[in-house]
């Protein structure tokens, strides 16, 4: 008995949950063209006047601030997940690091 209800479970994560997921993530992965959009003009700067923290904290701000206006809501998880998959994408963070060497 406890064997068939491990693969009900099992067949719930993976026909259910999973794309479930996988959906949502890509609804956040739309706001990436935004967040690039907004950044754009000022990251060129950004990456010689601000530390690391303060870009990163920028990045973050443009995150919130395109997922509201997008009218997509956004736990810690997704931004989080949003931030990684924009510094897997472009890195200014490192960019800055270049830039104070």
């Amino acid at each position: 008995m406890e064997f068939l209800i491990f693969f009900l479970g099992v067949g719930f994560k993976e026909v259910i949950l999973a794309p479930l997921a996988v959906l949502l993530f890509r609804k956040s992965l739309s706001l990436l063209p935004g967040v690039f959009d907004k950044l754009d003009p000022t990251i060129p700067e950004d990456i010689t006047k601000l530390t690391s923290d303060e870009l990163e904290e920028r990045i973050h701000e443009a995150i919130e601030g395109v997922a509201e206006i997008e009218g997509v809501k956004l736990g810690p998880r997704g931004k989080k997940k949003l931030y990684k998959e924009f510094i897997r994408l472009y890195d200014p963070i490192k960019a800055a690091t270049k830039v104070g060497q």
